[in-house]
């Protein structure tokens, strides 16, 4: 073990390890973004993000979610659509499932409403929160196969 680094970090299903326990609300388009951020200030350790492109399908967007949502750092996913948009979240929960982390994809059209969106949204991220939080950081070997470090501070976002 001399000259071999460890560290404390939860590993995921896919054997990556992150060194943090976050939750992801990702709203696909814009217009449901204030849902979404409403919805993770409920649960500690969760964070919101968007883009502002539009709601079309786009590769370049749909793979900056999925590669968000694939950070080891991040333990589950809810999605939050307003339910007209071409890049919908079951598009972007098809891509995240086979990391085994789960993922729920709620539209506010078809929940009936903000109301409705925002107290199931809750509930399923207190869920998720209660299951990321069985799981135990474990000490760690620091290797490139389990390890993905961020190295460009400036541009690091708050939940990486």
């Amino acid at each position: 073990m001399a000259g071999q680094n460890f560290f404390l970090g939860y590993e995921r299903s896919n054997g990556k390890i992150g060194i943090r326990n976050r939750l992801l609300v990702i709203a696909p388009i814009d217009c449901s973004i204030e849902l979404a951020r409403k919805i993770s200030q409920q649960v500690e350790d969760s964070v919101a993000i968007t883009q502002t492109y539009g709601c079309r399908e786009d590769s370049m967007l749909s793979n900056q979610f999925v590669g968000s949502a694939l950070n080891p750092n991040i333990a589950g996913v809810l999605i939050v659509g307003l339910g007209c948009e071409t890049l919908t979240g079951e598009l972007l929960k098809e891509k995240i499932e086979p990391s085994g982390k789960p993922v729920h994809n709620l539209t506010i059209q078809e929940e009936g409403g903000t109301a409705n969106t925002y107290e199931k949204g809750v509930n399923l991220l207190r869920k998720m929160r209660k299951e990321a939080n069985n799981i135990k950081r474990e000490l760690s070997l620091l290797n490139a196969e389990a390890a993905t470090l961020q190295v460009d501070s400036q541009q690091t976002p708050h939940w990486a």
